[in-house]
């Protein structure tokens, strides 16, 4: 498990957008449903949850900085989300925000400093 969390957290391989189970298996000299139930006794995820947990990490990351201008489209594209609806509805489970109000937020909080 902490080879997979490496291979993404390091490697970032979970900006390609055509990642599948069995592309991280076969880098992870392992086979998919192996991959699916370690993900699965690790953190209770499918390897897609897992994965965009991933990327919706970086895009906070990216979206706290106040000076980074980069369209929203560009950046959901640059993670590896297959559609702005999955990088809406992903980024707002974990921040409780859209990324557009995440974003206006950190510059308003900027801002005021």
């Amino acid at each position: 498990f902490l080879r997979l969390e490496t291979l993404l957290r390091e490697e970032k391989v979970f900006t390609d957008n055509l990642l599948t189970k069995e592309k991280v298996a076969e880098m992870l000299g392992t086979n998919r449903t192996y991959l699916s139930q370690i993900i699965n006794e690790q953190t209770k995820q499918t390897f897609t949850q897992f994965v965009n947990g991933f990327r919706t990490k970086e895009a906070v990351r990216l979206l706290s900085d106040p000076d980074n201008q980069t369209p929203l489209k560009a950046i959901s594209a640059e993670l590896g989300f297959n559609s702005m609806t999955t990088f809406y509805s992903q980024f707002q489970a974990a921040t409780g925000m859209t990324p557009a109000q995440y974003r206006n937020k950190v510059q308003e909080l900027h801002k005021n400093r």
